[in-house]
């Protein structure tokens, strides 16, 4: 975020760090530098493929599962699309804390894995949808992760599926 802003730039990380009173980032784990530069690649990467899909359907909604303090609609400057950040209650309410929504921006406080956030999500096939997990699946089992994208895929079916999978063990 400090060392290379010119990529993906964050000024939202900063300040929100600043309004919870932090100094410095919370966690050591923060300062290992390869994790950090693999979660600036994924939000460039969830970036690129977002924006590309808007190209042939700008009026998709775009979800995002386990928001939590993710700000990749204010870094990609994105005010025209809908777009739903879906995460538990109480990371909601820290969300709309520190982070003011867009216009066409929604924050809907559920589990991910109660599947009544599906009836939330103003889909319709001929607009398109993108939907994206950053970070989010890994903490699910492999039955739950399963359930999930079947249940959505019926929910919402979509003319044409693009996606960019990072995978790594641990």
């Amino acid at each position: 975020m400090k060392k290379l802003p010119e990529i993906l730039p964050d000024y939202d990380a900063v300040r929100i760090l600043k309004e919870m009173g932090e100094k410095r980032p919370p966690s050591v784990l923060y300062y290992l530098e390869s994790g950090a530069l693999a979660g600036a690649m994924r939000q460039y990467d969830f970036a690129c493929e977002i924006k590309d899909y808007l190209k042939d359907h700008p009026q998709a909604v775009v979800v995002e599962l386990g928001a939590g303090l993710s700000c990749l609609r204010r870094q990609m400057k994105n005010e025209t699309s809908e777009w739903i950040n879906i995460d538990f209650p109480d990371v909601i309410k820290c969300r709309e804390k520190y982070i003011p929504k867009g216009e066409k921006e929604r924050n809907l406080a559920f589990d991910i894995t109660d599947h009544r956030w599906f009836c939330e999500v103003p889909f319709q096939k001929e607009r398109g949808a993108v939907f994206l997990a950053a970070g989010v699946l890994h903490y699910l089992e492999y039955n739950e992760v399963k359930k999930l994208i079947s249940e959505m895929a019926k929910q919402f079916p979509v003319l044409c599926l693009s996606s960019t999978i990072s995978a790594g063990k641990g």
